[in-house]
């Protein structure tokens, strides 16, 4: 993707969660390994601060699949580094 994608605000909402839950991520393993968010994750986020720009099930579906790509990356990033 070049350049910045256009984020509405209703997205950065959403980036923000991510972020914010993502402080807790927890890591396994000798290299420190990223482990998954869970959808406990996400509830417990919900519970503290609220949900008014999502529908809950919406927002945990959002944060996990930005999850998923964000340990695609990791991944990626994590390989190449160690080929170096």
């Amino acid at each position: 993707m070049k350049g910045r994608p256009n984020i509405t605000p209703k997205m950065q909402i959403a980036m923000n969660a991510f972020n914010a839950i993502s402080r807790g991520r927890r890591y396994t393993g000798q290299y420190a390994s990223p482990l998954p968010l869970t959808e406990y994750d996400v509830i417990d986020y919900i519970k503290l601060h609220g949900c008014n720009s999502y529908e809950s099930d919406i927002l945990v579906s959002i944060i996990l699949a930005v999850d998923n790509e964000w340990l695609t990356l990791e991944a990626a990033k994590r390989k190449a580094e160690a080929s170096r």
